[in-house]
């Protein structure tokens, strides 16, 4: 009870009242009626009602003492003085602090039941249904008065709802213990979709089940992403190696790829260190320390790795070290996905160890011969410093340039110069001696090959010629070749086979013997001795030509005709590279 002044100013207030808001009557006598029904806009017509003669009530929101929300409710009275006039206002005040409390949590938990997209579901001790909100409805496409006293399971379970889920949730609300599932359920339309499902049991104050509050999430696109992501690890797995290991590095979980490329059963590395796919100069080096040190700082790592079978076979892993995180971004463990390339990798090896070999003998050929490239074309793309030292060209004198220009006119107007490169551009090689000229025009002879080159496809895409420059042997093979021709021009020259047998001769020996070439076929040398054989040892001379560089011998030989004449005859062994006499010639210089 408290007694306010037509103003509303408090003239008193009882002990119930000033426990409501924890006020002594010093406190709130004398202050205005804020102080008891808050600041509410239209708290003010209460005292216009009241002068009015029209009495007022309602519910009123303040604060204690302390701070803390007080509700209460009050109805308002004109009180009459001794003297009969109305001078005094009586408030009756009840505390419904608590109750509006419960009325809020009410309004708030309808609120929610009404405008989530969950589905609640409130059920008896039996399992049927008493209340569905606005988003059962919706999550369903069923109404609340079709599903009223049935059980949820009958209608929105479905041929690829598990039956084994069923049994669980059925056990479980039997024990009446709490429930927290995942299950595929069917709405009206018979699409499915799935839910996580929360089920609490309510109790009475007897301790009995009364009823059970089911709460149900839909997670058909969670489930369906995560059922993907599944599938594709699994995937994954069957194609991968996978390990699961600690921040330390200890084995938490491997695949069955793992396992069959490693030669390991699971139970021999659960629970071991990393470092026993390793070899030992690998995991004590500062490089290993580094690769940890890395990971545990959150780093992913992708590359090749080296690593140890059981038997201690070398494995080599393309992959990746990736680092996983909990919701407070704290590392907890480190997942490794990865295939098997050891093979790739000894073939890249050998590779490798093949370019590196044939680099060095490159190196070694552009030491020791002449090399020019040329596009499929047949413009210079480079050229080594022996071909350019010997040509006197400046190699950016030279790039981009046409073949013709090593060419003198003559060459180029040869019909084979053509020919050889129309079929070194569609991929034939050649071998030979070839004609060049240097900057100063000047002959060059070469002894080489042009090679083209082919891609992956087979396709020629450029030309490499090597060579050696051969000018000076090739002059003094022209030399020799006129001295040669000189002394068959003036003097009888026959060519005999390494067994004596003739092979050939000058028209200046058949002429002055008489013979022609096919009567001399197969014929030994004694058959120009005559009578003159058994003087002559024709087997000592040419044991002499297989020691000797050539023998000397004054002879006398008889033509076809019978006419004889003294020769001083020089015998030249030919000798192949085996060093055994392919040919001997013959230069007769008459003495008569």
């Amino acid at each position: 009870i408290a007694g306010f002044d037509m103003n509303g100013r408090i003239l008193e207030a009882d002990d119930n009242l000033l426990g409501i808001f924890g006020y002594t009557s010093d406190e709130v006598v004398g202050q205005y009626h804020h102080i008891l029904l808050g600041d509410q806009t239209g708290n003010e017509k209460i005292w216009e009602d009241l002068r009015q003669d029209i009495a007022s009530s309602g519910d009123f929101c303040s604060r204690s003492k302390s701070g803390d929300e007080v509700w209460i409710n009050a109805s308002f009275t004109k009180v009459k003085d001794k003297e009969s006039n109305f001078d005094k206002v009586l408030m009756l005040a009840q505390n419904i602090t608590q109750r509006k409390q419960t009325e809020r949590e009410f309004e708030r938990l309808s609120l929610v039941a009404d405008n989530t997209d969950n589905s609640v579901i409130i059920t008896d001790k039996l399992g049927h249904i008493e209340y569905v909100n606005k988003g059962f409805c919706r999550l369903t496409g069923y109404e609340k008065e079709e599903i009223v006293g049935k059980k949820p399971g009958s209608f929105l379970q479905g041929p690829g709802t598990d039956p084994e889920t069923v049994k669980r949730l059925s056990r479980l609300i039997k024990k009446g213990d709490p429930i927290y599932e995942e299950i595929l359920n069917y709405d009206k339309s018979g699409r499915s979709y799935w839910i996580s499902l929360a089920i609490n049991p309510v109790y009475n104050d007897h301790g009995d089940i009364e009823r059970f509050i089911s709460v149900q999430a839909n997670i058909t696109e969670t489930k369906t992403k995560a059922l993907d992501y599944h599938y594709k690890l699994e995937a994954i797995g069957r194609a991968n190696v996978m390990v699961e290991l600690s921040p330390d590095g200890i084995v938490l979980d491997v695949n069955a790829t793992f396992l069959k490329m490693f030669g390991y059963k699971k139970e021999e590395i659960m629970g071991k260190n990393h470092q026993i796919f390793t070899f030992p100069e690998f995991h004590k080096s500062k490089a290993y320390k580094q690769f940890w040190d890395s990971l545990r700082k959150g780093e992913f790592i992708s590359d090749e790795f080296r690593r140890r079978h059981k038997n201690g076979n070398e494995i080599w892993l393309r992959g990746v070290y990736s680092p996983i995180f909990d919701v407070k971004n704290q590392l907890i463990k480190i997942v490794k996905f990865a295939v098997d390339v050891t093979q790739e990798k000894k073939l890249q090896l050998e590779t490798e160890e093949q370019d590196a070999l044939l680099k060095n003998q490159l190196d070694t050929i552009n030491k020791t011969l002449a090399s020019v490239e040329y596009d499929i074309e047949g413009n210079i793309k480079d050229a080594n410093q022996i071909f350019l030292g010997v040509t006197g060209y400046q190699k950016e004198g030279l790039m981009g340039k046409p073949y013709t220009v090593l060419l003198s006119k003559s060459e180029l107007e040869k019909p084979q110069t053509q020919i050889m490169w129309q079929n070194l551009r569609q991929g034939q090689f050649f071998t030979g001696e070839f004609k060049q000229v240097d900057k100063s025009g000047k002959d060059l002879w070469l002894l080489g090959t042009y090679n083209p080159i082919f891609d992956r496809e087979g396709n020629p895409i450029k030309i490499v010629m090597f060579a050696q420059f051969i000018t000076q042997e090739k002059e003094k093979q022209l030399e020799l070749k006129g001295i040669t021709n000189a002394l068959k021009q003036s003097l009888p020259v026959m060519e005999l086979n390494g067994d004596g047998t003739f092979k050939n001769a000058n028209e200046l020996f058949l002429k002055k013997f008489g013979y022609k070439r096919l009567e001399l076929r197969n014929s030994k040398f004694d058959l120009f001795l005559n009578g003159t054989a058994k003087k002559v040892n024709v087997k000592a001379i040419f044991k002499r030509l297989e020691e000797d560089q050539f023998v000397e011998q004054n002879l006398r030989l008889t033509s076809k005709m019978g006419e004889s004449g003294h020769f001083k005859t020089t015998f030249y062994p030919i000798k192949n590279l085996e060093n055994k006499i392919s040919k001997i010639v013959v230069i007769l210089i008459s003495e008569n």
